[in-house]
């Protein structure tokens, strides 16, 4: 998703650290919900828009694997 917002931009808007944006964008951290909370609402989405999205881009995943004759868990793995 790309709404033309500088790291800084967001991170004023979200009322976080440019740090915490970095480390939001890498997705290998584990931030808080309260800090994804206020990055969401920054970028004009809900909690439950983006638990949705993830939602479906697992299952297109699952999908994807099976079609391959990949055995894939519930859990992704």
């Amino acid at each position: 998703m790309e709404q033309g917002l500088t790291q800084k931009e967001l991170a004023d808007k979200a009322l976080v650290g440019v740090n915490t944006i970095t480390r939001a964008e890498g997705g290998f951290e584990n931030l808080g919900i309260t800090t994804y909370n206020a990055i969401f609402r920054a970028l004009g989405l809900s909690t439950a828009g983006v638990a949705e999205l993830m939602y479906q881009m697992t299952r297109v995943q699952m999908d994807s694997a099976s079609e391959h004759g990949v055995l894939v868990s519930e859990r992704g793995y």
